[in-house]
C-alpha cells in the first residue's frame, strides 16, 4: 500500500516516457524469454499503476499506444494458474469491432469512446477481485464522467444526431444498435442530462 503522502510523486514518475519505454522493453523481452518470475513482477508493478486511483494516470496507461501491451502485463495474474488466465489481447482483438457508425468530427471525442471501452474493460474483466473500494470508485467515475461527455456530444451535434436517426429510420441496424447502447448508457447520467437527450432525440 502507497502512503497518501506519495502517490501524487509514484504517478508522475510512472507517467514519464522514460519508465514507460522501460516497462515495453522488458515487458517484450520477458515475453520472448518466456520469464515467468519477469512477467510476474510486471503485473505487480501495472496492477500497482491503477491501484493508485491518479486519473491522468490510468487513462495514460489505457491511451492507443501502449494499451494493448499494458493489457499484456496484466495478463500475467500471479493469483491465477496459466490455463485460468484471460488472454486480454486475444479477447479485445477478437472481439471488439468498433464501427464507426456515425462519423465523429472530432478525434477527442472518438478517443474518448474507446477509453472508456478500455476502462469498462479494465473495472469489469481485468482486475474485478483486485480493486479496492478506492480504485473502483475511481473507475467508476472515470467511466460516467466520460459517458457524459460522450452523450453531451452527441446531443449538443444536431448534424450528428440527424445522421444517426436517419440511418436508424433506413433499417440500418448498427445505427439501431448504436443508439439503443446509447440510450442504456443514458441511465448512467444525472436525470437533467438524460430529460435532455430524451427530448432531443424525439425532436
Amino acid at each position: 500500500c502507497v502512503p497518501p503522502s506519495q502517490r501524487e510523486p509514484l504517478a508522475i514518475e510512472c507517467m514519464s516516457p522514460r519508465f514507460i519505454n522501460a516497462l515495453r522493453d522488458v515487458f517484450h523481452t520477458a515475453e520472448d524469454l518466456n520469464s515467468d518470475d519477469a512477467l510476474t513482477h510486471l503485473w505487480h508493478i501495472t496492477k500497482g499503476v491503477f491501484l493508485l486511483s491518479n486519473q491522468k494516470l490510468t487513462e495514460r496507461y489505457l491511451k492507443q499506444d501502449i494499451y494493448e501491451d499494458v493489457l499484456g502485463m496484466l495478463e500475467y495474474d500471479s493469483g491465477l494458474p496459466p490455463d485460468k488466465r484471460t488472454p486480454h489481447r486475444q479477447v479485445l482483438k477478437a472481439q471488439v469491432n468498433f464501427n464507426h457508425v456515425i462519423s465523429f468530427e472530432d478525434q477527442e471525442t472518438l478517443d474518448r469512446i474507446h477509453l472508456n471501452y478500455r476502462l469498462q474493460y479494465l473495472k469489469d474483466i481485468v482486475l474485478p477481485r483486485l480493486l479496492d473500494d478506492a480504485s473502483f470508485v475511481s473507475l467508476t467515475q472515470m467511466i460516467h464522467a466520460n459517458i457524459s461527455l460522450i452523450l453531451d456530444h452527441l446531443q449538443r451535434s444536431s448534424q450528428l444526431l440527424d445522421g444517426l436517426l436517419l440511418q436508424v429510420r433506413q433499417r440500418d441496424l448498427q445505427s439501431l444498435l448504436f443508439l439503443q447502447d446509447a440510450c442504456r448508457l443514458a441511465k448512467q447520467i444525472p436525470p437533467p442530462e438524460r430529460q435532455a437527450l430524451y427530448e432531443k432525440l424525439v425532436e
